[in-house]
């Protein structure tokens, strides 16, 4: 079993670090889209947007599941029968060990957690448990859909003894054809946002839903909700790092096919990317550049451009300067730089 605790910050160090490397790409796109219109190409459209919104987004989601993290850490009652929920940030696992302990909790015939569709609008089955497996599969997703939207729309839980008799529910055609007597449906509420629902009914015994189960559903439901909603946000962090993963094969590509020598530099003279080009002109790898100081790995130009370097930092404007070092790998040489300024997000240098 994992420690719920260390999972969370895992996964919160995770996401700042996507946030971190989505924003160095957004950088590093900015910094080659004029060289790359200058010979003929572009970047897909939106790709700058997109990595500065992944950032702003990532940083949300780090915030939102730290805060997560605090409430769990509130919520002491039930903690025997909730520990596997909150041990997993896979979804399916979630919804899956959620059915399960529901079914133990209040001893329900048939189960479903149904789950509010954000692009339909729709409330959708995601799970369902039955305990009679001669069941027909016509009954698998026959339910109180009337109690289930209900509860959906209101937020409050909604307990019958006896459906047949209930004046409220007596004449729905699924309470009379499948012979529903206990229903206990109550919902997902996350932050005042309903989620979804967990419902749950029996056949063969009246009375079998009250108060008490009404208390114990209603306080297992507010950990159910934490834990699918922070499976949901891991499950948005996956897709995101897939995203960001394609976006820097791209660069990498990108960068591979510029014949002109193409390196960028962090605040503090780190070298952040060096392509096959600069290899060439400098007679440097990528893997001895990489990470390392320019006026280290490279003095003789820094000598020659840390005048200029330091304008376009200043001025925030691209500069077109010309050097000629003596290179130890290269000997002499004379070459153009265009040196142009980095900017994060918030467009600042």
């Amino acid at each position: 079993m994992f420690n719920n605790g260390t999972l969370i910050h895992d996964s919160i160090q995770r996401i700042h670090q996507l946030s971190r490397d989505a924003i160095q790409l957004a950088e590093n796109l900015r910094q080659q889209e004029r060289q790359l219109r200058k010979q003929g190409m572009a970047l897909p459209a939106g790709s700058l947007q997109k990595l500065e919104a992944i950032h702003v987004d990532l940083e949300g989601l780090a915030q939102k599941i730290q805060e997560q993290q605090t409430e769990l850490s509130q919520l002491r009652m039930l903690a025997n029968t909730t520990e596997f929920v909150n041990s997993s940030l896979d979804l399916d696992e979630v919804l899956n060990g959620v059915m399960d302990r529901v079914i133990q909790l209040v001893g329900a015939e048939r189960g479903y957690i149904m789950l509010h569709n954000r692009v339909t609008n729709e409330m959708e089955i995601v799970v369902n448990r039955k305990l009679d497996p001669t069941s027909s599969q016509d009954e698998e997703f026959i339910f109180s859909r009337t109690i289930v939207e209900n509860v959906a729309r209101t937020g409050e839980a909604i307990v019958t003894t006896n459906a047949q008799e209930d004046s409220r529910f007596k004449e729905q055609d699924s309470i009379i054809s499948l012979a529903l007597r206990s229903i206990i449906c109550v919902p997902l509420i996350f932050r005042d946002r309903i989620l979804g629902t967990v419902y749950c009914d029996n056949r063969i015994k009246d009375g079998l839903f009250g108060k008490r189960e009404r208390r114990l559903l209603n306080a297992f439901g507010d950990q159910a909700a934490i834990a699918i909603e922070n499976a949901q946000l891991f499950e948005q962090i996956q897709q995101t790092l897939r995203e960001i993963t394609a976006i820097k094969v791209l660069l990498d590509n990108i960068l591979a096919s510029i014949a002109s020598g193409v390196m960028t530099l962090d605040g503090q003279e780190v070298i952040t990317s060096y392509n096959l080009a600069s290899e060439t002109i400098f007679g440097l790898t990528a893997e001895s550049a990489l990470n390392q100081r320019f006026d280290v790995k490279l003095p003789q130009i820094y000598e020659q451009i840390q005048r200029e370097a330091q304008l376009v930092r200043s001025l925030s404007e691209n500069l077109t300067v010309e050097a000629s070092p003596t290179l130890d790998q290269r000997g002499p040489l004379s070459l153009n730089f265009k040196l142009s300024p980095f900017k994060d997000a918030e467009r600042i240098t």
